[in-house]
Formats: structure tokens, sequence, C-alpha cells
């Protein structure tokens, strides 16, 4: 309850100091709806304190047909990275995702349409 209403119950203050460069840590799900037109939804979280104890979170509705999360993520990550910078005054440095519903058979798939060189 206390996170929800904007405290901070807690923090990992360890991480972000061996680390010593403004660090957000990103999580990403794609849940496929089961329907007859397949919608898909794009939840996205993100770090945007020091402490890794401070939030903030995009979900976006793709578009019937849209294959891969690289054609929604830009809207809703660039919020998380607007959000990191109000709250620091400075963008991350260094950005550590967690893609959460690939299995070991989509990670190539997942690295050659989702990661750019």
């Amino acid at each position: 309850m206390c996170a929800k209403i904007g405290g901070i119950p807690w923090e990992i203050s360890d991480i972000t100091q061996a680390l010593n460069e403004p660090t957000m840590i990103i999580g990403i799900s794609l849940l496929k709806k089961q329907s007859k037109q397949s919608q898909r939804i794009l939840a996205i979280t993100g770090t945007l304190n020091t402490g890794l104890s401070q939030y903030a979170c995009s979900v976006k509705y793709l578009k019937y047909g849209t294959a891969e999360i690289s054609e929604g993520i830009t809207e809703p990550a660039t919020s998380l990275f607007e959000a990191f910078k109000v709250t620091n005054k400075c963008y991350p440095k260094i950005v550590i995702v967690f893609r959460e519903g690939i299995s070991s058979g989509q990670v190539k798939v997942a690295v050659d349409n989702e990661i750019e060189d």
C-alpha cells in the first residue's frame, strides 16, 4: 500500500552505486488476447529513482496485425524516459531490460526484431 500512494518502503542502493551512472530497469510484457482479432497489449514499466523503488508504467493496445513489440514500443518507452528525466534531471545512461514472455525458441526472433545494432 505504501508504494501505491508514492511512499518508498525499501531501496536497493548496492546495485545503482555499483553502476555509478543513472540507471533504469525496464520490464516489458506483451499479452496476446485470445480472440478473433488477436489484439495485443504491450505493458512496460521502469524504475525512476536511484533506489529502484519508484516506478512509472505505460500500457498500449497494439492494432490488429501488429507482429512485434518494436512496432509499438516507441511511445510508451519515451514516456518512461521522460518520467525518469523529471525525477533525476537527466536521462538514464544505463538501461537494463527484462523481456517477459519469450520462450527459448523465440529468443533469436525477438533479438532480430526488437534490438537495433
